[in-house]
Parts: C-alpha cells; sequence; structure tokens
C-alpha cells in the first residue's frame, strides 16, 4: 500500500514545452493522468476546472479516458483551481495553476480510497496534514468517521450516476422480529442522479422491501449547489406499505406474506414526504446545515408530523471541531444509499411508524446533542459529546416471549414516550492501528428503559399483562469496539464490531449513533468484496458483494423467572444478511 494519509496526491510539471496540439493560440491548454494509489489509471473521474476566485463558477468540465487521461483546451491565460471527483474516492481540490499562452500545463492527481484517509507514514507526492487541515473541506474529512460528520464533498459540477443495492436477511433461530415497515425478507435501494446543469441534478432515489412489513417509497430531490459553499434541496416523495396481517404470532413464518389474498397484501399505509434543507459555509471557521421536513401519514386517519433539523460546525483552529446539532433525522446503514460521488442518502422518514398486534402507531424521536472533537495526533482522533432524546408518540416496540409448561408464547408491546425518554454523554476514538487497519472505541453512559421483576415471584400471565409496570429508567454503562481492515491486494474489506453492557435495557442506548443498528450487547462481522465491472457504453462501474452476520451467540437476552417458568425478552436475535451494491458513473 503506498499511500493513505491524504485524500490526494498532485504532481504539479509546469512545463515549457513546445506548443501542443491542444492548445490554440492566444490560449492554453492542461492535461494529465488521474491514477489510484497503485498507479492504475482511473476511468470516469470528474475534473472541473474554475478561475481562482472566491465563489466563481465552473469553467470546463471533463472525464478521464479508460487509461485515466484527461485533456482541457482552450483554456485563457490565468490562475485556475482543479477539482477531481471520482466514486469511492476522496475529492481533490488543487492549488493555483497558472495557464499561459501557447502552453501545455501537465497535471497528474493520486487519489486515495475513502476508507485509506489517514496513515502512519507519509507519502512524499501527497500533501501533508497540516496542509490538508487548513481547508475548510480539509477539517470535514478529518471528522468524517466521526458520528455525525459532514462527511466528503462533491465537486461544483455534477455527473449522471446510479446506485443500486439489495440485500437480504434472515433470522439463524426460530424466532424473528418484524415491528417496523420494511422490515422483511429483501430490502433493496437505489438512486439514480441526472446532471441539470453545472450546478444543479435531479436525484431519483427509493427503497423496496418484501416480507410481511412491504414497503415501497420513491423521493424526487432537486439539487441545487451554486458553489461548492452553498447547496440547497428540495424534494417530494410519497410511500405505500401493507400493515395489515402482521403480528406477533405470525412474524416467523414469512413465507406466508405470498400466500396471502393479493387484497390483504394491499397497502394499509401511504405517506407524503415533502423536505427542505441546505447548507452554507458562512466564514472559514463556520458552516451551517438546516432544514424541515413534513411528513403526512394516513391510515384510517391522517397526521401530520413536522421535524426541523438544525447543525453548526465550528472549527475554531485547526484540529478542532466544535458540532451542535437538533434533528429527528436517523441515518442507519440498512435504509441508506451512497450516490457514487460519495454522498450517502437516508431513505427514512423522520416519522417513526410501527405496528403492534395489528394497532398502527405514529411517533417521533427530538434529538439534541452537542460535541467537541480534536486530532491529538496525525492518527488519532478523539470526540466527546453529550445528548438528549426525547419522544413525542409511543415509544420503542419490543418482543416478550413467555416459555411455560403450558406452551410458548410470543407478545408486543411498547414503551410509554416517558420510559423511552434518554440522555447521556459519548466518548469516542478512533486510531489507525497499522496502514490498513484502523481501530475505534466508543464509550456511552446513558439513561434507557429496563425490564425488572418484582420482588415478589408473580405468574407468567400476571406479568405480560401488566408488562410496563416492570420496566423503569436506568442509567447504563456501554462500551462498543470497532476493527475495519482493507486488503489491498483483492480490494476486499473487513469490519469487526463488539459491544457489551451489564443488564439488559429493552431501548437502544444511544440510538441516533447507531447506524449499524447493532441495538444489543454482542458481536458482528461484515465483510464487502469489490468485483470490477468492465466499460460498459461509456459507463464503469463496481460491484460489491456483502456479507453480514450480527449476533451469532445469541446474546442480549433479559430472562425473568415466573412462578410457572420464566419470560425472555431479545431484541436482536442472531441475523445473517447477504446482498450486492452497484455503482456506476
Amino acid at each position: 500500500m503506498r499511500r493513505s494519509l491524504v485524500l490526494l496526491s498532485l504532481i504539479l510539471i509546469p512545463a515549457a514545452l513546445a506548443p501542443s496540439v491542444y492548445a490554440a493560440k492566444g490560449n492554453g491548454s492542461l492535461s494529465g493522468t488521474v491514477m489510484a494509489a497503485d498507479g492504475k489509471g482511473l476511468f470516469g473521474a470528474v475534473i472541473a476546472l474554475f478561475k481562482q476566485e472566491a465563489g466563481s463558477a465552473v469553467i470546463s468540465l471533463t472525464k478521464s479516458d479508460p487509461k485515466g487521461s484527461y485533456v482541457l483546451s482552450e483554456i485563457a491565460p490565468g490562475s485556475y483551481s482543479l477539482r477531481v471527483t471520482r466514486n469511492g474516492y476522496q475529492v481533490v481540490n488543487s492549488p493555483s495553476i497558472a495557464i499561459t499562452t501557447g502552453k501545455n500545463t501537465t497535471i497528474n492527481f493520486v487519489l486515495q480510497e475513502f476508507l485509506d484517509f489517514i496513515s502512519v507514514r507519509n507519502d512524499p507526492r501527497n500533501w501533508n496534514l497540516k496542509t490538508v487541515m487548513q481547508s475548510t473541506s480539509g477539517r470535514r474529512m478529518i471528522f468524517r468517521d466521526l458520528p455525525g460528520s459532514a462527511g466528503s464533498e462533491s465537486g461544483p459540477g455534477f455527473h449522471r450516476g446510479a446506485a443500486l443495492n439489495v440485500a437480504s436477511s434472515t433470522a439463524l433461530g426460530n424466532d424473528n422480529y418484524a415491528l417496523y415497515p420494511g422490515e422483511g425478507a429483501i430490502i433493496s435501494n437505489f438512486a439514480y442522479t441526472e446532471p441539470l446543469s453545472q450546478h444543479s441534478r435531479m436525484i431519483f432515489s427509493g427503497q423496496l422491501n418484501s416480507g410481511y412489513n412491504s414497503l415501497w417509497r420513491v423521493r424526487n430531490t432537486f439539487d441545487y449547489r451554486p458553489d461548492s459553499n452553498r447547496q440547497m434541496k428540495v424534494s417530494v416523495g410519497y410511500g405505500r406499505s401493507n400493515m395489515n396481517r402482521v403480528n406477533a404470532g405470525t412474524v416467523a413464518r414469512v413465507a406466508d406474506f405470498f400466500n396471502q389474498d393479493p387484497v390483504r397484501r394491499d397497502s394499509g399505509i401511504e405517506t407524503l414526504a415533502m423536505s427542505l434543507e441546505g447548507s452554507n459555509q458562512l466564514l472559514d471557521m463556520l458552516a451551517v446545515e438546516y432544514g424541515i421536513d413534513l411528513s403526512r401519514i394516513n391510515h384510517r386517519t391522517s397526521k401530520t408530523v413536522w421535524s426541523p433539523y438544525f447543525q453548526v460546525l465550528f472549527t475554531p483552529r485547526k484540529g478542532w471541531l466544535i458540532r451542535s446539532q437538533m434533528t429527528s433525522r436517523r441515518f442507519s446503514q440498512n435504509d441508506s444509499i451512497e450516490l457514487p460521488d460519495g454522498q450517502v442518502i437516508s431513505l427514512l422518514e423522520p416519522a417513526v411508524v410501527s405496528n403492534i398486534n395489528n394497532r398502527v402507531s405514529i411517533s417521533q424521536m427530538r434529538h439534541s446533542e452537542l460535541s467537541v472533537g480534536k486530532m491529538i495526533a496525525d492518527d488519532t482522533s478523539i470526540e466527546m459529546t453529550v445528548y438528549r432524546d426525547r419522544v413525542e408518540g409511543p415509544g420503542t416496540p419490543f418482543f416478550i416471549t413467555s416459555n411455560t409448561r403450558s406452551g410458548k408464547k410470543t407478545q408486543a408491546a411498547q414503551l410509554r414516550s416517558d420510559q423511552d425518554a434518554q440522555q447521556g454523554m459519548r466518548l469516542a476514538v478512533a486510531r489507525m492501528l497499522m496502514e490498513s487497519v484502523r481501530g475505534s472505541i466508543t464509550y456511552d453512559y446513558g439513561s434507557a428503559a429496563g425490564l425488572s421483576g418484582s420482588k415478589k415471584l408473580l405468574s407468567s400471565d400476571v406479568m405480560m399483562s401488566n408488562l410496563l409496570d416492570f420496566i423503569n429508567q436506568s442509567y447504563y454503562h456501554s462500551v462498543t469496539g470497532q476493527l475495519e481492515a482493507r486488503i489491498p491486494r483483492t480490494r476486499t474489506q473487513v469490519q469487526a464490531t463488539i459491544r457489551w453492557y451489564p443488564g439488559n435495557p429493552i431501548s437502544p442506548i444511544d440510538l441516533f449513533a447507531d447506524r449499524l443498528d447493532t441495538f444489543t450487547k454482542g458481536m458482528g462481522f461484515s465483510l464487502r468484496q469489490t468485483i470490477p465491472v468492465p466499460v460498459f457504453m461509456g459507463y464503469a462501474g463496481r460491484w460489491e458483494a456483502l456479507i453480514d452476520l450480527r449476533n451469532p451467540f445469541d446474546q442480549g437476552r433479559n430472562i425473568i423467572s415466573t412462578t410457572d417458568g420464566e419470560l425472555t425478552l431479545t431484541r436482536n436475535p442472531r441475523t445473517l444478511r447477504f446482498g450486492l451494491n452497484l455503482n456506476f458513473y
């Protein structure tokens, strides 16, 4: 592996060459190659040229050919900058470039993959870490892996692309759980982007889930970005889901869904969603993101849910990041998709719809947090966060199973809003352990709802009929460790996660930070294997095979003794998920 510290490598060779065939009289030209870290040319990279002035528009756009080469001709003399974007790689911003009359300037780019953004040793071809952190986009990239960080940026010019993710999941035991819409046998997420101009595009995205809780939803988004410091999005979406049949006694038999009468499979819920969001880089040290979501949900009766969103990112000095956030949006790996330019789109609605024994309820979580992050070394970052969640409407659903001499019975229940409110603090540390291995550890201390037995031993029927009376709020310690490794030769990514806490809370601890939907104590393993796709009709692509094993040792069970047996609570059963992810650009 040649280098994975910084996002880019730039080799600038101002050539005092004879006039090129690309340069016209009185103008100059640019040419070069876009390469991966191993020196292989990258096809389909978008190279944008713009004047070296604040807020300037894109002058010219081009794409690299199958060998990674590009040419920009007929450029008027002056100072310019280049930005290079390519799916799966960090965005590249060049320093000032002088274009001279009748001359060709050669600029070669070496792009780094998203996973390899911190390294133990510096590559002499790359800018060093301090240089990267002096720019606004660099600060965001430095903290990209911290929960809720801004992530990578796209270039000012848009291009066509598409992404598709199809995954299947199944429980490895005798139990299965389906309380939310979309918890089905097959989950399909997709997105397609079509540029309208250099500064705007349409994004058509959606989700189709089959199974008991069959669901489909689509969203059309107009994305406008006048320059790299401002962005506005307006979107409208529509969805339908079937919630007429699911109950605790039948969720383990997914095949029954396909044997239903078609009329019974018709949608029970309709959702109309609209949103407006924007982001502004106000100063070199200050960025603001804001928005509002409106969800209109129809199920026998109608309910409107408003969800404001606001986030402030402040970088008072190099290596520091202060973030304040208020949101109802929650990002989940299973319910989001990454566009070819690296931007992640969440397909979840802020309003939470659940089904408890054929009774549909609608609720909303309000999450707020304040965090401070710092790079304490070239390869280590740390973040401290305090957070608070409150619920409007019913709280977290859960299953409880009684196992007695008379048989086994499962009952679904749902927390009250006062039982599901949470607050706490989080400390996260991330470090590159080796060139291709990154580790992180997160400590949480927060409140959650827990199920406790009575001082007097009661029968299972009495406890199940009065479940909410045996639930109380307590504070829990939680530790989550994660390792991410990449094998460059085979382009394989492996991730291992382990979470531990004492006791067995019902509600997840620090839900908004749990993008992997870990929920309970236990282990998880995932593997991503890249499969190259040949160039087809001028488009390049990449397949990824996905395998995800959750809680293989079936941990996180809460067992309470009764006079006639025991009660068992399991929120996260053993699950195997597998699928494919495809990107075209």
